[in-house]
């Protein structure tokens, strides 16, 4: 599942979609809304309904966790407005993440691509997976782990704007994964010394 209105997610959904599928996986994707609400607007988790979600790092923390959003948000801006560089607040924001989570639910390591510009409140939003613990083989979670945190901002942006440029969505996704996505894994595989058991966290 996915935002509806982001075309980067829409985008990343199709390259999730089409490697799921490389491995014989049946996938759909669905563009009901990912989030559940209450009838105060509150967040009430992430919909049942879905049991592979792309997002940003500090949406899903606020999904998940309000309160610890808030709170590691007022010392994030105040450390931007101070130009202060001395925390990571995105591995802080994953790390409560992964706190915060129902023990059904899975999360890789963010992406280095950053998305979910108009969410609230400030947070790093690097995109992320969320999924549904025991949804994956080892292979098949390294897989979408491995992708996920090689993924760039460049990266990004040129499939996104190879998609703008042609009139088959899928094919040219494809194209793009053809091109670029193996030799990019292999090439951060190859100067990146983390095992596989760090890529994805499971909650137990």
């Amino acid at each position: 599942m996915i935002d509806p209105t982001s075309h980067k997610q829409r985008v990343l959904a199709e390259i999730y979609r089409q490697t799921l599928l490389d491995e014989g996986r049946a996938v759909t994707v669905s563009q009901d809304p990912m989030v559940v609400r209450r009838g105060n607007g509150h967040s009430g988790g992430v919909s049942r309904t879905g049991n592979f979600f792309v997002g940003c790092t500090g949406e899903f923390l606020n999904v998940f966790n309000p309160a610890e959003a808030r709170s590691i948000s007022k010392d994030y801006v105040a450390a931007q407005d101070k130009g202060t560089k001395d925390v990571d607040f995105l591995e802080r924001a994953h790390i409560a993440l992964m706190a915060s989570m129902p023990p059904e639910l899975s999360v890789v390591e963010p992406a280095g691509a950053q998305g979910c510009p108009n969410s609230t409140p400030e947070l790093p939003q690097n995109y992320v997976v969320v999924y549904q613990d025991g949804l994956f083989n080892r292979d098949e979670k390294l897989e979408v782990a491995s992708f996920t945190k090689f993924l760039t901002a460049q990266d990004l942006d040129e499939v996104v704007q190879d998609v703008k440029d042609s009139e088959d969505f899928e094919s040219a996704v494809r194209a793009w994964m053809e091109a670029n996505l193996q030799q990019n894994l292999n090439e951060e595989g190859d100067s990146n010394s983390s095992g596989g058991s760090d890529l994805v966290h499971d909650e137990k």
